[in-house]
This record gives C-alpha cells, sequence and structure tokens, in this order.
C-alpha cells in the first residue's frame, strides 16, 4: 500500500515519517499522563488503607471502653452486694486487727 501511495505521490515517504516523528514526540506525553496516573491511583489506596488502618484502632478503642463500663459496672455491684449482705464490719475487723503489715492500715484509724 506505501508502494502505490509512493508512486502516485512522490513525498508520500516525507509525510509518514513526518506523522511517525510527531508520534514520537506523543509518546513522552502518553507516558506522563499514565505515570501520574498511576501515582494518583497510589495515592488514593495508600490513603484507603490508612484510613482502614485509623478506623480499625478506633474500633478497638470503642470496644475496649465499653469492656472497662461494664466491668466497673460490674465491680461496683458486686460491692454493693457483698457490703449489703451484713459482711461490712466483719471487712472492718479484718483491716482494723493489723495482724498483716500492710502500708494502707498505717492510714486507718486506730491502727498503729
Amino acid at each position: 500500500m506505501v508502494m502505490r501511495i509512493h508512486r502516485v505521490l512522490p513525498n508520500a515517504g516525507d509525510c509518514r515519517s513526518a506523522a511517525w516523528r510527531a508520534r514520537r514526540r506523543e509518546r513522552g506525553a502518553s507516558i506522563f499522563v499514565v505515570m501520574s496516573v498511576i501515582a494518583v491511583l497510589t495515592a488514593v489506596g495508600v490513603f484507603a488503607a490508612h484510613t482502614a488502618g485509623l478506623n480499625q484502632r478506633m474500633s478497638g478503642y470503642a470496644r475496649q471502653a465499653t469492656q472497662s463500663a461494664y466491668v466497673a459496672d460490674l465491680g461496683t455491684v458486686a460491692a454493693v452486694d457483698e457490703l449489703s449482705g451484713g459482711t461490712a464490719p466483719a471487712y472492718m475487723q479484718l483491716v482494723t486487727a493489723g495482724n498483716e503489715q500492710c502500708r494502707a492500715n498505717q492510714y486507718v484509724v486506730g491502727v498503729s
């Protein structure tokens, strides 16, 4: 086909080489566009991974806070239940008896 055009138009080879040179110059622009798109997609992926990690850490903290609140409520209920059963005087007697060497006992009134 090129041979036929070359026979009809003697300068057809120049047109072909000019088009080839124009495409050759545009190759750098297309590589730049492709690399820019890859860089943007990489940045979006890194941002998404970072955000997912932060969300996972945040949900772990929320779960830990909820568990701590439930344990504190359970401790309060257990302490009230234990002390309301008439065992409070027995605990005070153990604290003030002074049989154990406990640093906290020195702050209780009546214990030396």
